[in-house]
């Protein structure tokens, strides 16, 4: 599917099929063998819990940072801590810079997004 993807891109047709979901399919399919089980576990529920059912169905050209902060701060008033969103973050962050490197999209939303930031703990 990468190779249609990629194809379609360089024509200029990838605008009208490629959502974030399927580009979060196609990317994690490649990516989970590369990651340690737990990380690839934790990494899986952000996906499947959080990135895919807020934004997956926009298109991947579409997503900007404002897209992800508005989710970011969703997640934060239902209740995730900081720490959690930080780490959906992380794996947002990785997704679209591979999109970018794969050249399907000209910049990352997830380079400019803030996540919320995490309080130090007193020892």
């Amino acid at each position: 599917m990468v190779a249609k993807i990629e194809a379609a891109a360089s024509d200029g047709r990838a605008n009208d099929f490629l959502s974030v979901s399927a580009w979060l399919d196609d990317w994690w399919e490649a990516k989970r063998a590369t990651i340690s089980p737990t990380t690839a576990s934790a990494w899986q529920s952000s996906l499947e819990l959080y990135l895919k059912p807020e934004i997956g169905q926009m298109s991947l050209f579409e997503v900007r940072a404002h897209h992800l902060e508005a989710l970011y701060q969703r997640l934060v008033e239902d209740g995730l801590s900081a720490a959690r969103v930080q780490k959906i973050h992380t794996v947002a962050s990785v997704a679209f810079k591979a999109a970018v490197r794969r050249e399907l999209i000209a910049a990352s939303p997830a380079a400019t997004a803030r996540p919320p930031s995490v309080g130090r703990r007193e020892p």
